[in-house]
Formats: structure tokens, C-alpha cells, sequence
């Protein structure tokens, strides 16, 4: 039970009227300072008569798109016998006021914010009520909790790296676990097995060139996302994540399974499903360092060994010197840097890298 802005401004004047009006000898300003104390204890014991209640919510959808539409639906029951108008707020969401008869069923839909990614939190739901002259209402938390997980936008991109086409059917075998694999050029890195330089493409190409077998089932196609708060600026982590989101979405479509990982450790590998890595990207968010930035690429390269042909590694513009040493680790990369003009590859925001994704692999 509590006093509204006006119920308190009511008390304050009716109080300098009942101290001023005795004081000074003017008992009609002290009658009405009486009057105004009075009429806010008598709202405050009217409010805190609070209806029985049962409230039940419902949300759709509970994933939707950065701007998407996204509502709450709430079914008030009232079981009480006196006929109460009563305010509500769904967490930090004004709800409408509903004016409930007894026994009545009241339905009310209102909009869910979602201009920003990441996850929206709805409840505890507070309903109450107030005096019929607003000075003063009452209301409890009824009702359970719900998330909805706004994800980044997504932007179609056209095609995916020339790296990720796996082979013809004339170069595929077949493992014995069953595991289909096939074979693939790649350039000669410091490390590998000379009895795989293939000889006659690397004599036409002019570089050493070896071949891997690679297994089909395993991810052809890694992204890395810049999750360090020190490596972005404004809004560019919402472009990263976006330009995430995209490439994931483009692999799943051509069937191409695809490893997403952050820098600070979260990660989700193979094919669950599109709404599966949005999750991942709805919840995701910018951390602190957690590791010198000298030893970050030792640290992620640890953890991305033997997985992918192609990475792309998405960071804000302080974050790709960091990144640098990944890129002769994997047969193709790309570091894309988001508000950085000085670098290969750079993007302003999420449509941005859409327009320029092509052109960049075409180098």
C-alpha cells in the first residue's frame, strides 16, 4: 500500500495548513488541512482492499527479430463482489487499466519491447488499484515469470566461400566407421605432411599445394565473434552479432554444417537448427577481458584446432589486432571488423557486411 505523487502533495499541503492555521489563528485553513490529511488516510484504507484474483499470460512469439512484433496477452479473472478499476505493469511494462465487474474475465493485449537484442524479462505482474480520487493505491505480484529473446537481425548474403564446396562425387570415399570424407587443395602450411603436396596443382598454380581429406560431417564453416567489450564501439557488437546470425543462417540453408563460437567461451556446434544458434545470439553478450590480448589467439586456436576450412572472425575496431594471428591457421579466413576503416574487410553495420560479403571472398 502506497501514497501516489498526488496523495503525497495533498499530505504536505494539508499539513502546512493544519501547523499554519492553528499557529497563526485561522481555524477555517486548519479545517481544510484537517480535511485534506483525513480524505488521504480514508484513500489509503479504501485502496488496500485488493480483489481476489487469477491472472494467467501468454507471449508470442517468444523468439522474434531486433524491431520484430512481438505482444503479451493477459486473461484476469475477478473473484471478488465488488465491481474495482485496477492499473498493472508486466515487469517495467505498463499494462492497461481494466475495469472488472464481479466475476468478470477481462483480456488485455499490449506490445512487448524489442529495439533491442538480448533477452526481455517479463513479471513479476503487479496489479492493484486505486482510491476513486487517486491519492493512494495498493496492489501485490501475481502471476509468473517470462523471457522472451529478441535475436540479431538477419541480412540474406549472396553465396557462401568457393573454400566450403566440398569436392565432386568422383573424389568422395567413404570412411569405414561409415563417415563420408573427401578430398580438398588447400595451400601448404608450416607443419603438414609432404607426402600430401599435390604436385600437379601446385605446379599450375604456382604454390605449394596439399591435399586433406575431410571429414563432410564435420564443420566446414567456423564463426568467431569478438565478444570482448574492449574490441568494440558504439552499437557494433549489434552489427557482429547480425552479420553472425547471417552467415549461420546462409550454411544452414546450403547445408553446411557450421561451428559458431565467442571469445569468451560460449559456442554451439553442428546443425540444431536455425533457432538454435539465435538463441545463442540473443543471449550473448559483451564481456570484460578475461586473458591478456596477446595470449587471445593462442587461447582461441587451442580451442577451434581441427575444426573448419573456412573462419570468419567478426570484431569491433580495437579487436583485430588480436585476431591477427589466426589467419594462417585455416585454408581461408577473413577477419571482418565492424566500424574500423582500416582494415581489409570492414563493415559499417549488419546491411553493411551483407553488401560487401561477396567481394570479399572473391579476392
Amino acid at each position: 500500500m502506497r501514497m501516489t505523487g498526488r496523495g503525497r502533495g495533498v499530505l504536505a499541503a494539508g499539513a502546512v495548513l493544519l501547523v499554519a492555521g492553528g499557529w497563526l489563528g485561522y481555524p477555517e485553513a486548519a479545517a481544510v488541512g484537517a480535511a485534506a490529511a483525513v480524505s488521504v488516510l480514508l484513500s489509503l484504507a479504501s485502496a488496500r482492499r485488493l480483489p481476489r484474483l487469477t491472472v494467467t499470460r501468454t507471449v508470442e512469439p517468444a523468439l522474434v527479430t531486433r524491431g520484430g512484433s512481438c505482444h503479451a496477452v493477459l486473461e484476469v479473472r475477478h473473484d471478488s463482489t465488488r465491481t474495482v478499476r485496477l492499473a498493472a505493469e508486466d515487469g517495467r511494462i505498463p499494462v492497461p487499466s481494466m475495469f472488472l465487474r464481479p466475476g468478470e474475465v477481462a483480456t488485455v493485449r499490449y506490445d512487448v519491447p524489442t529495439t533491442r537484442r538480448g533477452p526481455v524479462r517479463l513479471g513479476p505482474l503487479w496489479v492493484g488499484r486505486r482510491d476513486p480520487l487517486g491519492l493512494a493505491g495498493a496492489g501485490r505480484v501475481i502471476g509468473d515469470r517470462a523471457v522472451v529473446l529478441v535475436h540479431p537481425t538477419l541480412h540474406p548474403l549472396g553465396g557462401l566461400p568457393a573454400a566450403l564446396r566440398r569436392g565432386t562425387d568422383d573424389d568422395c570415399g567413404t570412411r569405414p566407421g561409415g563417415g563420408a570424407v573427401s578430398d580438398q587443395l588447400r595451400r601448404y602450411a608450416t607443419g603438414d605432411d609432404l607426402r600430401q603436396v599435390h604436385w600437379r596443382s601446385s605446379a599450375r598454380l604456382g604454390d605449394l599445394m596439399v591435399r586433406g581429406r575431410t571429414d563432410a560431417g564435420r564443420p566446414g564453416l567456423v564463426v568467431l565473434l569478438d565478444d570482448r567489450a574492449g574490441a568494440h564501439g558504439d552499437d557494433t557488437f549489434e552489427s557482429a552479432c547480425e552479420a553472425a546470425g547471417s552467415i549461420v543462417a546462409a550454411a544452414l540453408r546450403a547445408d553446411i554444417a557450421v561451428r559458431l563460437v565467442t571469445t569468451g567461451g560460449a559456442e554451439l556446434t553442428g546443425r540444431p537448427g536455425l533457432a538454435g544458434f539465435l538463441h545463442l545470439l540473443a543471449e550473448v553478450a559483451l564481456r570484460g577481458a578475461a586473458q591478456p590480448e596477446h595470449g587471445l589467439a593462442l587461447a582461441v586456436t587451442g580451442r577451434l584446432a581441427g575444426s573448419g576450412d573456412v573462419l570468419v572472425c567478426l570484431t569491433g575496431p580495437s579487436g583485430a589486432g588480436a585476431l591477427s594471428g589466426l589467419r594462417r591457421r585455416y585454408p581461408s579466413t577473413r577477419v571482418v571488423v565492424f566500424g574500423g576503416p582500416a582494415a581489409p574487410f570492414s563493415a559499417r553495420n549488419g546491411a553493411d557486411f551483407a553488401a560487401r560479403w561477396p567481394a570479399a571472398w572473391a579476392r
